[in-house]
């Protein structure tokens, strides 16, 4: 493994540790060792993703819609009543086509950091967790009806 894949490992790690400590909606899965950790929001097709970017120095949180640009559209419909359920401004990825040809979206929030600082994990581990959980609030019940 090279160093930076043994960071994100850990860091994975670490946060799945942090959401097996709580009492949250989202589920402990094994860490491997990559930019994005996944996990189910309930509905095939859609998923929570989380995402550490050491180039950019950069923390990641929110909904991949995979292969339905339709159910993206629907969401995007209530974009404004969306966005207020949030502290911070979501980025709205609209539908792209992926290498394998199929359609991938993503709503989702960022924030600064650098996750070479350990010092700083905690912090960003309850971000990613606090936020984790709003997607899946804000989110859930309107996946489950499209």
């Amino acid at each position: 493994m090279t160093e930076t894949e043994e960071l994100q490992e850990e860091y994975w790690t670490a946060f799945r540790d942090r959401i097996e400590e709580r009492e949250t909606q989202l589920s402990a899965r094994k860490p491997y060792p990559s930019y994005y950790h996944n996990l189910s929001i309930g509905k095939s097709g859609f998923e929570l993703q989380f995402t550490i970017n050491t180039r950019d120095n950069e923390l990641g949180v929110g909904i991949v819609i995979r292969d339905d640009a339709d159910a993206y559209w629907q969401l995007e419909e209530n974009r404004d009543e969306i966005d207020r359920q949030f502290d911070q401004e979501l980025v709205w990825d609209e539908p792209e086509e992926t290498r394998s040809g199929k359609k991938r979206s993503r709503i989702w929030s960022t924030m600064s950091g650098d996750v070479n600082d350990e010092e700083q994990w905690d912090a960003y581990l309850d971000w990613m967790i606090e936020n984790g959980e709003q997607f899946y609030h804000v989110f859930y019940d309107r996946l489950q009806q499209l």
